[in-house]
């Protein structure tokens, strides 16, 4: 993932106001893998070696999640657009673009996918 000035002083100010508890939403591009996150989290289950039992997963209903430099994303499922979670599963394991508006609160933060493809 390409960090531009832009992007860095725009986790800078999430990050400011996450701390200071405050729920924000923004228009988002990022790339990241897509982790099926109850293997993720029982276990730290993740990457190219995991693909296929996330792909399976995430096929089957588990929760998702998008790495990003080491912190997770949660992936609203209820408000993201279907065509681009299809794809997202059939990503699991695997580095995606990403698509979405970011949500922060608190220290966890959600996105509502609007778009997404296999990274190049």
């Amino acid at each position: 993932m390409k960090i531009t000035a832009t992007r860095i002083a725009l986790l800078v100010c999430l990050v400011t106001l996450a701390m200071a508890g405050v729920a924000i939403a923004d228009e988002v591009s990022m790339e990241a893998e897509v982790l099926d996150l109850n293997c993720y989290n029982d276990r730290g289950a993740k990457g190219e070696g995991h693909a296929s039992c996330a792909q399976r997963c995430l096929g089957g209903g588990s929760p998702m999640g998008l790495l990003v430099d080491g912190d997770v994303v949660f992936v609203d499922m209820e408000g993201s657009d279907e065509a681009a979670l299809e794809t997202l599963k059939k990503l699991g394991g695997h580095n995606a673009d990403v698509k979405g508006e970011t949500k922060v609160d608190g220290e966890k933060t959600t996105i509502k996918v609007t778009g997404a493809a296999k990274a190049e």
